[in-house]
């Protein structure tokens, strides 16, 4: 699936893309933007495959470090729940970041991450481009993630937070 119209990757972020890309299995993405998890800023691609997310750390984009990745598979995804337009909280499956194992709880349920991502907008972004993406966004990631759900949970998966 090509990037969709207005979700392309700006050339000030072409290497932090690359950098998740060379890291992850992201494969082709349809969606990539500025994105906040929680009070971090960082850099989000979605993809068939999953979504990643890379921090950025200092004031200028000039200055992203090998900090915080995450790299989410649609089957160890949980629930996606809408907040606003451009603001989704997910919770993540755990699972053990040796074994690569769910994670259960003492009574065999998951036990879960919990994030906010929050689409931000792109500096000399048109308002309309803007307010499309932010309304886009949401229906986008849970579509792409209802697709993608498994009857079973994987033994292993390459799910990294």
């Amino acid at each position: 699936m090509p990037i969709k119209e207005g979700w392309e990757i700006s050339p000030d972020r072409v290497e932090w893309y690359e950098k998740i890309n060379s890291r992850y299995d992201v494969g082709d993405p349809f969606l990539t933007s500025k994105c906040m998890r929680g009070k971090d800023n960082g850099f989000l691609v979605v993809s068939d495959k999953g979504f990643a997310w890379r921090i950025k750390m200092g004031f200028s984009s000039s200055m992203w470090q090998s900090g915080e990745n995450m790299w989410i598979r649609w089957h160890d995804l949980y629930e996606v729940i809408p907040k606003k337009p451009g603001i989704l909280l997910i919770k993540v499956k755990k699972r053990n970041m040796k074994s690569k194992e769910i994670i259960l709880d003492k009574n065999g349920n998951y036990t879960f991450k919990k994030w906010a991502l929050k689409i931000v907008r792109n500096a000399k972004e048109e308002r309309e481009n803007w307010l499309n993406r932010q309304q886009t966004f949401n229906d986008l990631f849970i579509k792409t993630w209802e697709e993608h759900q498994l009857a079973e949970d994987p033994a292993q998966s390459d799910t990294n937070y």
